[in-house]
């Protein structure tokens, strides 16, 4: 999803809306140079699978778009989020909404207020 078959980086410069569906959760996780936002116009993200990445890849170059977050919610996620400081205080000031799933059959609707309270 972020690297070519050359292995260079990609970058999806126009992407406002990310859909991940299924579980990727087959082992090794991959991660991009810290210089590297593959998703720089990201709005809007939808993660139904575990978190894809082993670090804040999805989360870069997009702090001042992210509006609306809806993503499966697990303790390595969490850690993560937490390890990065992804969702550090006004670090999303455009973020309007967050959806959390923590287990297959829980639904829960946070404040923006909440869910960083929750991460940090």
């Amino acid at each position: 999803m972020v690297y070519h078959i050359d292995g260079q980086s990609i970058v999806y410069p126009r992407l406002k809306e990310l859909e991940i569906l299924g579980n990727s959760d087959d082992g090794d996780k991959p991660s991009v140079g810290k210089s590297i936002a593959p998703f720089p116009a990201l709005q809007n993200l939808r993660l139904y699978s575990s978190y894809v990445f082993a670090d804040d890849t999805m989360f870069r170059g997009n702090s001042d778009r992210l509006e609306h977050l809806d993503m499966e919610l697990d303790a390595d996620t969490v850690d993560m989020l937490r390890k990065y400081k992804v969702f550090s205080k006004g670090k999303f000031p455009r973020l309007r909404s967050v959806h959390i799933q923590h287990d297959p059959s829980s639904h829960t609707r946070l404040s923006v207020e909440a869910f960083m309270e929750f991460v940090f």
